[in-house]
């Protein structure tokens, strides 16, 4: 893997952990899951401006635009629903429990991108699931 991948995976991975502590304590202080979630949503307006001044990005409208939009419709709602979990679980517990999503979208990659699936890629997929499995349960 390319060494800015591995770099910027650990960098998602470093955001998202602390994303997941930082909603749970905004729930345990009082705020509802719909609050926070109506909250965080903005912080992208922060984040826009500053990626197209740094990137300068072509937009061109046409169907890849849809499927983005359709991407960015299911990001949300699995984001709200990750709120609305926090709001009734552990932090640790339902991030475990939703860190199973990689399977879904190796499974679906595979049935409808033509994605490869070694016995390799299946064994990790078994054992991140395993995990998975024992993280979340309490």
């Amino acid at each position: 893997m390319d060494s800015r991948a591995v770099l910027y995976s650990i960098l998602a991975i470093l955001a998202w952990g602390l994303w997941g502590v930082l909603i749970k304590y905004a729930t345990m202080k009082g705020m509802t899951g719909i609050s926070v979630y109506i909250i965080a949503s903005l912080a992208p307006l922060l984040v826009i401006p500053w990626l197209y001044i740094l990137y300068k990005p072509r937009i061109t409208l046409g169907y890849p635009v849809l499927i983005i939009v359709a991407a960015g419709v299911f990001g949300t709602l699995g984001y709200l629903f990750v709120i609305k979990a926090l709001e009734k679980a552990s932090a640790g517990a339902v991030i475990a429990m939703t860190s199973v999503y990689p399977a879904v979208t190796f499974l679906l990659s595979y049935l409808f991108l033509g994605e490869e699936a070694d016995p390799k890629k299946i064994l990790g997929v078994v054992f991140a699931l395993t995990g998975i499995i024992l993280l979340s349960l309490e």
